[in-house]
């Protein structure tokens, strides 16, 4: 029996929680700029497949968006790659791809005003758009160190060597 597209309806609502929720699990990025926190609808998420609708509205627009899925790769731990398509103003497409697992979203949602990148921690996360990102971003300079006397760099690789001899 052949399964009928569903339409999943809003996956992300405001949460006043999200901001508070990913500070204190530390896995809240310090050089994000101008984002939303949100609440994902991480099960409805995690069903998603070719043909089924959804929709993702833009906090910082307002907009709200239609997305349909044209693709979707399930990779062996169970998370899975969705690819969809939005329809913007004069019938263009924009691509969007997320990446859904059991208790996370990563992904980029592209419409006519730009394009905003997401990320959860279970269902709670943010929404900003790609290009506020690099407002407050900070490059990190790797240093050249040295281990402790006696400790092992875990960073350096060890050095494997084959002798081979000529007979």
């Amino acid at each position: 029996m052949e399964r009928l597209p569903l339409d999943i309806g809003e996956i992300a609502s405001i949460s006043d929680d999200a901001r508070a929720v990913l500070t204190e699990a530390g896995v809240l990025a310090r050089d994000i700029s101008e984002e939303a926190y949100v609440e994902f609808n991480l099960a409805a998420m995690q069903q998603l497949e070719v043909g089924d609708t959804f929709d993702l509205t833009i906090p910082q627009t307002t907009e709200m968006h239609r997305a349909e899925v044209t693709q979707v790769d399930v990779f062996p731990n169970g998370d899975k790659s969705v690819f969809a398509t939005v329809t913007g103003s004069n019938n263009r497409f924009h691509n969007s791809v997320m990446t859904v697992g059991s208790d996370a979203i990563y992904g980029q949602f592209t419409v006519p005003s730009g394009n905003y990148v997401f990320e959860s921690h279970g269902k709670h996360g943010w929404i900003a758009a790609k290009r506020d990102l690099y407002k407050n971003h900070v490059e990190h300079t790797p240093q050249a160190r040295a281990p402790a006397e006696g400790a092992k760099d875990l960073f350096t690789p060890p050095i494997n060597t084959q002798t081979t001899s000529k007979k």
